[in-house]
């Protein structure tokens, strides 16, 4: 899926580019998450149309996080960093939506008819 592989490649370069700035000011990396688990998965309740609307919301919320930031922070090249992050997530949040029109899953606000 074309939309789930911007996703994961935005995901990751963000992460790496974290990371790196985080080695660079020398603050202590938290422990990285293993890369993968083994737990029993019930099929039934992960529905597509239900991951839909999960990464969906989770795209809208971080792009307020993303706009607070560059409100509050003064060091130019993390703000260029941090609106070059917002304008691919501003991306994926496009395709989610055409996806979810496509899919018959994206809940628009309601039209007002006089």
């Amino acid at each position: 899926m074309l939309v789930q592989g911007s996703i994961h490649m935005a995901l990751d370069k963000q992460i790496q580019k974290t990371e790196e700035i985080l080695k660079f000011y020398e603050i202590i990396l938290p422990p990285s998450p293993p890369k993968g688990i083994n737990t029993a998965v019930n099929s039934e309740a992960l529905r597509d149309e239900m991951m839909y609307r999960l990464l969906l919301v989770g795209i809208q919320y971080f792009l307020e996080t993303h706009a607070e930031t560059l409100r509050m922070m003064s060091n130019d090249s993390l703000r260029n960093l941090f609106m070059g992050w917002m304008n691919d997530e501003m991306k994926i949040f496009d395709d989610l939506v055409k996806y979810g029109k496509v899919k018959g899953w994206y809940w628009g606000a309601p039209t007002y008819q006089h």
